[in-house]
């Protein structure tokens, strides 16, 4: 017998496992979840910055004092 048998087969077999290593699926779900959110955020907060919608103030109703004068209603 030979004192050291080959071993390639076994090296071979650890850098494949090795290479093939994928990351949890909970914790992809979970990244890719708050980048949807992070993403989804960044969007709404710029389109209401350049819409300029900041300084709207909330109206419970619209009637004719909270319409600007120069609109008129469409007559039928």
């Amino acid at each position: 017998m030979s004192p050291n048998p080959p071993r390639a087969p076994r090296a071979r077999r650890r850098t494949e496992r090795r290479g093939l290593r994928l990351w949890p699926v909970g914790l992809v779900l979970a990244l890719a979840f708050v980048t949807a959110l992070a993403v989804a955020a960044s969007v709404f907060f710029a389109g209401w910055d350049l819409l300029g919608a900041r300084g709207l103030k909330s109206e419970h109703r619209i009637d004719a004092q909270s319409l600007p004068p120069t609109w008129r209603p469409p007559t039928a």
